[in-house]
């Protein structure tokens, strides 16, 4: 039978069923559409350089990526397929394209869309770049994944997947790992479990397309949502981990703005911009801004920000020790406040000393959970408490470091003569009026503070 369109205009030497066989096989092992074609031509392959280089780009940090993705694309599929790292390579494509959307329809109908296990979560994120027919029809798939974590590394990201087993009495969780290798700034090294193999985008577009995917199901409620930095490496003396790759992620939601169901989310910023001001793109604290613009309000029930530890990176450099080592991340307060996931989260960690406590921004979480409390840091917070405090409020702050509460009752007493300061053994009671003549009442422990607004 005529194999014309294989590929390069060569003939394959198989019978037609032989040809479909041996592309099933390749398909099964998730081999790619190139390295099929290299199979079935009897193509040796050139040997793939799997060396990791660094992924740092100071273009990369200057240059506003999540605009310009709205301005060159009109949605994900635009993005995924521009460039496509796949060669049209005749029947091999739409052999694989036919039998991807048979594997989707067999898997919709023994799983009923609802998909944990692993090796059907890495054959669905594989399968689905064989075509844009492909893409959308792995998109009906809900994965059960409780949790997900990304870390940003010097010269890759990573990210795992927690799932839970439910075959098991006490539902252990498993974790699944994928990796994206940074090979070059347009090809990267992608991992799904025993499977590697290299696609002609850079490994942050690569990590960033996953994980939109992975969170793109409208029904999917996230545990938890973590963004972690890779610690410091020695061999990157003075560099800050280059986490631009947050404004990509915030371009790829902003393309067909989907929000996400997660309950609680962690992520991790940089104070690049104190010691780089020159090679940084804009605030510390911008990632948090733009990213919480795509959670769903009322799903979002905890919010945990975190400082990477600059202190390796710094020392040693007269530039960076110049600068105020102590600085705290200032939070934007004109952003946050627009931000209807942040206002009506129920819980804030920011047991980080170098995020600062900015009270008026903190005010509305029921639960606050902070690194210190000092006579300086409550003052500020009562002054908020009598400016903003309203009928019915319930506070909660649980703070890492034992409270002094002799140094807090002097404090209180020499600021404000008004508030009444009751101090026994391991404990102490604040109460106070705001301005619309609330009565606020403040219990301390050793490590927390009850607060009442009646």
């Amino acid at each position: 039978m005529d194999q014309d369109g294989v590929g390069a205009g060569k003939r394959t030497k198989l019978d037609d069923q032989d040809f479909r066989n041996h592309l099933r096989t390749l398909f099964n092992q998730r081999i790619t559409i190139e390295k099929a074609y290299d199979d079935v031509n009897s193509v040796e392959s050139e040997s793939e350089n799997w060396t990791k280089l660094s992924r740092i780009s100071e273009l990369k940090r200057k240059s506003d990526y999540s605009d310009r993705m709205k301005q060159q694309w009109n949605n994900i599929l635009d993005f995924l397929f521009a460039g496509s790292h796949h060669m049209k390579v005749g029947k091999i494509t739409d052999v694989y394209e036919e039998y991807a959307l048979k594997y989707f329809d067999d898997l919709q109908h023994r799983n009923k869309k609802k998909i944990k296990d692993h090796e059907e979560i890495l054959n669905i994120l594989f399968h689905r770049q064989h075509s844009q027919k492909c893409y959308e029809a792995s998109t009906i798939f809900h994965l059960q994944i409780k949790k997900i974590k990304f870390t940003i590394g010097y010269k890759d990201i990573c990210i795992e997947l927690v799932t839970e087993d439910k075959t098991q009495k006490d539902r252990p969780t498993k974790v699944l790992k994928l990796e994206y290798w940074c090979l070059g700034e347009k090809k990267c090294a992608v991992v799904y479990g025993n499977t590697r193999f290299t696609m002609m985008k850079s490994c942050d577009e690569a990590a960033s397309m996953d994980l939109y995917f992975l969170l793109q199901h409208p029904r999917l409620i996230l545990g938890e949502l973590k963004f972690s930095v890779e610690p410091y490496d020695s061999a990157y003396p003075g560099v800050f981990p280059d986490i631009s790759v947050y404004r990509m992620i915030h371009g790829l939601f902003q393309l067909n703005d989907r929000k996400m169901n997660v309950i609680n989310f962690n992520i991790m910023l940089t104070r690049e911009l104190l010691f780089c001001g020159k090679t940084t793109f804009t605030s510390d604290s911008l990632p948090l801004d733009m990213l919480l613009d795509f959670f769903q309000q009322g799903v979002l029930h905890k919010i945990r920000l975190q400082i990477w530890n600059d202190f390796e990176t710094t020392k040693g450099n007269e530039e960076f020790e110049a600068q105020d080592r102590f600085k705290q991340i200032q939070l934007s307060e004109t952003m946050l406040n627009g931000c209807n996931a942040w206002k009506k989260a129920n819980i804030l960690d920011v047991r980080d000393a170098q995020i600062c406590q900015n009270w008026k921004l903190f005010y509305h979480f029921t639960i606050l959970k902070v690194e210190n409390m000092t006579g300086e840091i409550l003052m500020e917070f009562i002054k908020v408490l009598k400016e903003k405090g309203e009928e019915g409020r319930d506070i909660k702050m649980q703070v890492a470091n034992a409270i002094v509460l002799d140094q807090i009752a002097v404090k209180v007493l020499e600021t404000f003569k008004e508030l009444s300061v009751q101090k026994t053994e391991g404990s102490l009671k604040i109460t106070f009026e705001t301005n619309k003549k609330n009565q606020v009442s403040m219990d301390f422990g050793w490590q927390d503070i009850q607060i009442e607004i009646r």
